[in-house]
């Protein structure tokens, strides 16, 4: 479960009636902090077991504290967070998407462009073409004519 509190989100987890509690800013979400819990809960049963139940409070503090500063730099550390990590991969690969797609948009209209110009230049060619024959068909009959 979580509460907020201001910026800040309290998140706890309860094993074994043993409470785990972290807090976390707004910006981790839910996610990172109880994958923290989890492991420390893990790794906290892992080394003391039923011996947690009977301890006075702050008993394992020593020996757990460098655990606990391992974990915290570990889901602190914005490299060690794959989700986070293939998202912002996604988000790339998306933006070159995005961009290959409006440069195709952009060629397609450049193609469409060249499309009409060859179109309207072979009708063009085509009028030259005939017209040039029938002006060479009537020089002709007026050769023949002068050469009588």
């Amino acid at each position: 479960m979580s509460y907020a509190y201001d910026r800040y989100i309290f998140h706890y987890l309860i094993a074994d009636s043993i409470i785990y509690l972290c807090l976390a800013d707004e910006d981790f979400g839910r996610r990172i902090p109880f994958g923290f819990l989890d492991t420390v809960q893990k790794n906290f049963q892992s080394m003391y077991g039923e011996r947690a139940h009977s301890a006075l409070s702050f008993a394992f503090n020593a020996d757990f504290r460098e655990t606990l500063h391992r974990y915290m730099e570990q889901y602190n550390d914005p490299k060690n967070d794959k989700i986070k990590s293939v998202q912002n991969e996604i988000g790339d690969v998306k933006d070159v998407l995005l961009q290959s797609i409006g440069k195709l948009l952009e060629n397609r209209e450049k193609i469409d462009l060249l499309v009409d110009k060859s179109e309207n230049l072979a009708h063009t060619s085509h009028d030259f073409n005939r017209k040039s024959r029938a002006l060479k068909r009537t020089m002709w009959w007026k050769n023949v004519k002068l050469a009588r």
